[in-house]
């Protein structure tokens, strides 16, 4: 199914709600927060001028259904959310790590929702280059994030000090061949 600019409101929107609730709810009552408390942090975004698709309960289902652990109300899913949460997952996957390498031992599960068919399986990919000057590095990282895409991999995150990405198990693991390219 093709992916548009409404789908992309729609996750911005979601995201921006779930990401606004962890900073106010205590880390205990996550999972506990109201619809009430939802509809104010949505007024007080005031999103409904940004994206006046979503209701209510797809911010809630959002805040309290995103993870898998055992707190998460999952049962509490709207349509809406149920379509965007494997991407939704993903983004959380990437935004919880704080190093490039950590994407590949927990995204696993997310890359495969959002990118693998029938015919073929992704699995997350991660590349780090520490250089001593930051700009160099950035430019580096920059210019690698292009040579993937051109490549046929699927560039997911660029920071500082890496990109994280997706990779069909039939293609070449672009770390390794990093790897190998910076030793010669």
């Amino acid at each position: 199914s093709k992916f548009g600019s409404k789908d992309l409101r729609d996750l911005i929107a979601l995201w921006t709600v779930h990401d606004i609730h962890k900073i106010i709810n205590d880390k205990e009552d996550e999972f506990s927060i109201t619809s009430e408390q939802t509809k104010n942090i949505v007024h007080d975004l005031d999103m409904k001028e940004f994206n006046d698709e979503l209701d209510i309960q797809d911010y809630q289902s959002c805040a309290v259904a995103l993870h898998n652990n055992e707190p998460s109300k999952i049962d509490d899913s709207t349509n809406r959310f149920t379509q965007l949460r494997p991407i939704l997952r993903l983004v959380d996957s990437a935004a919880s790590i704080s190093d490039p390498s950590e994407f590949v031992e927990q995204a696993e599960r997310a890359v495969s929702k959002v990118f693998s068919s029938k015919n073929e399986r992704y699995v997350p990919g991660s590349h780090k280059i520490e250089l001593e000057d930051s700009i160099t590095q950035q430019i580096v990282n920059k210019t690698l994030y292009q040579v993937m895409k051109n490549e046929g991999y699927i560039p997911i995150d660029i920071r500082q000090d890496g990109v994280l990405y997706a990779r069909s198990t039939e293609s070449k693991d672009f770390a390794k061949e990093m790897d190998e390219f910076l030793r010669v």
